[in-house]
């Protein structure tokens, strides 16, 4: 049965869509109502630093997923958005390859990389080599990161941090990063406003 257009509910990504269904399925069976469940779908709002909208300057969206710390996670939150995006990642170790993230980036909107930390370089190596119509640039930090993406990013277009990488080589979590995303976006706009 047709409930909702995924453009309806609170829920961006392939793999929220499939936790909604599920979710919406074991509701359905404990009793609660088709309404309710629509309801509950509409009002979803994301946790913290998970395909989390931080605010929308001069027409770009500004996107936290900082907990995604595998590329795996960093490729379910590339299918989330259909706009064109610059995308953030990067970090400490964790022996990852990232052959399949620039499979899926090649793939994907994005048509900007920014990338910062231990893993810059590993990542920049697989995109150039898998994805080479993607501009990549490694930044040495992350507020040079946000002020390039500004730059970069155009009216209707996806800047999302979800960094394919643990965040150990310069914050102490994952939480810290994505906070410290929020602020430097946040700060570039109030600098940015007349």
């Amino acid at each position: 049965k047709h409930w909702l257009h995924l453009a309806e509910s609170g829920l961006k990504g392939e793999h929220n869509l499939l936790n909604g269904a599920i979710a919406a399925a074991v509701a359905s069976i404990i009793g609660v109502t088709n309404d309710q469940i629509i309801e509950g779908l509409k009002a979803f709002e994301p946790l913290p630093h998970r395909l989390e909208k931080v605010t929308t300057v001069k027409g770009v969206l500004y996107v936290d997923d900082s907990y995604a710390t595998t590329p795996e996670s960093a490729m379910a939150a590339l299918t989330a958005f259909d706009e064109s995006a610059v995308w953030i990642g990067g970090g400490s170790t964790k022996g990852a390859d990232f052959t399949e993230l620039a499979r899926a980036i090649n793939e994907s909107s994005v048509r900007a990389a920014l990338l910062l930390g231990q893993e810059a370089s590993k990542i920049a190596q697989a995109l150039k080599k898998i994805a080479p119509r993607i501009s990549v640039e490694i930044c040495p930090s992350l507020s040079e990161v946000v002020a390039r993406a500004g730059e970069l990013a155009r009216p209707g277009e996806v800047v999302l941090l979800s960094p394919a990488c643990a965040s150990k080589d310069m914050f102490t979590n994952a939480a810290e990063r994505g906070q410290q995303f929020q602020d430097l976006v946040k700060k570039n706009a109030n600098l940015q406003t007349p």
